[in-house]
C-alpha cells in the first residue's frame, strides 16, 4: 500500500489484484469492504477481484498442506465442499460480489476489468512523471 501511495501520488494508475479471495479464510464481507476502503485510502484507481481459488494436482496437495499448517481444519472444509474441483468459488458468491461492488462504487473505484483496461490504456504522459526526484 505504501508503494501504491507513492506511485498514485505521482500520477500513475494503480490498483489491487485481489486474487484469489480464499473460501473460508478471506471471504468475509467485512474483510472485502476493509480491503476496498484501504485501497481507496492509498490511491487505488481499480480493484480486480477473483472470488475463487484454482487448484490442480500437486498444487492442491501443497495448498492443503499449507492450509493445515496455518489454518487447521480448513483443508477438510475444502475437501468436503470442492472435492476435486479445479475452481473453488467462495460460498455465498453473489452476496460477497455485491458487497465488493457496492463498496467499490461507494469509493469510486473501477472493478470491471474492461473499464480497468480502458483506464490504463488512456494512460498519462510518462515524461511528466518525476518519481524519486
Amino acid at each position: 500500500f505504501k508503494a501504491m501511495d507513492t506511485l498514485s501520488g505521482h500520477g500513475l494508475v494503480t490498483g489491487v489484484l485481489l486474487d484469489p479471495v480464499l473460501p473460508y479464510l478471506t471471504d468475509s464481507e467485512d474483510n472485502i469492504r476493509r480491503i476496498v476502503q484501504k485501497a481507496k485510502y492509498h490511491g487505488a484507481h481499480y480493484i480486480y477481484a477473483s472470488m475463487a481459488v484454482t487448484m490442480e494436482g500437486i498444487q492442491r496437495e501443497h495448498f492443503y498442506a499449507e492450509l493445515e499448517r496455518f489454518a487447521p481444519g480448513v483443508a477438510d472444509l475444502y475437501k468436503k465442499k470442492y472435492k476435486a474441483s479445479y475452481r473453488c468459488r467462495v460460498p455465498h458468491l453473489d452476496k460477497l460480489w455485491h458487497a465488493f461492488a457496492d463498496e467499490c462504487e461507494k469509493h469510486h473505484i473501477i472493478y470491471d476489468m474492461r473499464a480497468v483496461n480502458q483506464r490504463i490504456r488512456a494512460g498519462y504522459d510518462i515524461s511528466e512523471l518525476h518519481i524519486g526526484q
